[in-house]
């Protein structure tokens, strides 16, 4: 292929994309404050209106589509006619001017652009300013400097709609489709506009989709994720240390110390996963006192972070823990974590919790995660244990020892 058949491709998808963007009607975002008028931008063309011949637009320009909604192939319209288009508002028709422009010589449209953004502003245009920021940001595939303008023209309530229409798109396309690319280029405004959107959001899917964003995000959302950590409101601070634990950022481990001592027990525990995520010597430190944390689910998590962190300074604790500990789950968790230590020291409680005595026996639960440490120990007597556990009368036990000695190598 050519470079300038190639250079046609790259336009051609350039213009499906921007023909796409044209498609929803005004009424498919709810109005936001400060945008009132946002829906009642332009009026739609007639049914019949001819497509308006122009000598200087070819059918496979991007600003043929934005300006008509031709499709550059066929010829015909693309889009419902009886819609209203954001196309037929003044500034995207100033869009289409600068789009059809060789980049080399687009620095003389900039200021005409401009002054299309701020006369949209002026008319609370949100819906029309927000649709030219999305197809700057598309043209920025052939033309950097398009989306350092689309950056630069960017308002608090043109990223609130870009944001909303993002969330509104997880579950129609995976990630919110198109928008993804988009939002997660438009710098520190798009990712406060993102932010809220996380704060409000109830559903998982749109969550895991708004933090993926603020992750591609990098630097540009640093200030928004000190603000979430430093936030009153418990959901918040949770949302923010899981986005820090995405990044795997050392240099975070600072912002978790205080959310580690949170007074809600949903923020520490997500801390200690955040944490364990990160690594190092720093988050091995933190979560090895998460240890003595309060709230039973905090030590659960923390026994699972110090065996997945292989923090070999927690043994001694560890196997205090196995022995005096009464919570199910924090001693489900932390016989894993001994069997992931490998320490032979630990066998002997191990084989307390695995095998009880004549008047007491642990939930099976503990005993087959008990079981499970035993495993992980390189010593004779630990193999010893799990063979006489094959005639074990509990079925879960028999098939948990069964696997682990088929896994294991003979000693």
């Amino acid at each position: 292929m050519t470079q300038e058949s190639s250079g046609d491709s790259s336009l051609n998808g350039l213009a499906r994309s921007l023909d796409e963007l044209f498609r929803s009607s005004e009424s498919d975002v709810e109005p936001v404050s400060g945008l009132e008028g946002a829906a009642e931008v332009g009026a739609p063309p007639a049914p019949d209106e001819p497509v308006p011949e122009d000598p200087d637009l070819g059918h496979g320009d991007v600003a043929w589509v934005a300006e008509t909604g031709v499709d550059p192939e066929s010829g015909a319209r693309r889009v419902d006619p009886s819609a209203p288009r954001a196309g037929h508002d003044p500034l995207m028709r100033t869009l289409a001017t600068y789009l059809r422009t060789e980049p080399h010589a687009r620095s003389e449209r900039v200021d005409d652009l401009r002054a299309a953004f701020e006369e949209a502003r002026g008319r609370n245009a949100g819906r029309a300013m927000a649709e030219a920021v999305e197809a700057l940001v598309l043209s920025g595939a052939r033309d950097d400097s398009s989306l350092a303008l689309a950056r630069s023209v960017l308002t608090p309530a043109v990223a609130h709609v870009l944001a909303t229409r993002f969330v509104e798109g997880v579950g129609e396309e995976a990630g919110g489709g198109a928008l993804f690319g988009v939002v997660t280029v438009l710098g520190p405004e798009m990712a406060i506009a993102i932010g809220e959107q996380l704060d409000a959001a109830d559903d998982r899917s749109v969550r895991r989709a708004l933090v993926e964003v603020i992750v591609q995000m990098g630097d540009d959302a640093s200030e928004v994720l000190e603000r979430m950590v430093e936030d009153n409101r418990w959901f918040v601070v949770r949302n923010g240390v899981n986005v820090l634990g995405q990044i795997g950022d050392e240099a975070s481990v600072q912002h978790l110390t205080t959310t580690l001592a949170n007074e809600d027990a949903r923020v520490r525990r997500e801390t200690v996963s955040a944490l364990t995520r990160i690594g190092g010597e720093d988050a091995s430190m933190l979560v090895t006192s998460a240890l003595e944390d309060s709230d039973p689910t905090v030590r659960a998590a923390a026994a699972r972070s110090v065996g997945v962190l292989k923090v070999e300074r927690t043994l001694r604790t560890l196997i205090q823990m196995l022995e005096n500990e009464s919570n199910e789950d924090v001693l489900v968790e932390v016989a894993k974590a001994l069997g992931q230590l490998g320490d032979p020291s630990a066998v002997n409680a191990l084989e307390k919790r695995a095998v009880g005595s004549f008047f007491s026996r642990p939930p099976t639960a503990v005993r087959v995660a008990a079981y499970q440490g035993l495993a992980g120990m390189a010593t004779p007597r630990a193999r010893q244990i799990l063979e006489a556990a094959l005639e074990d009368k509990d079925p879960e036990v028999r098939r948990v020892v069964r696997g682990a000695l088929k896994d294991r190598p003979a000693s």
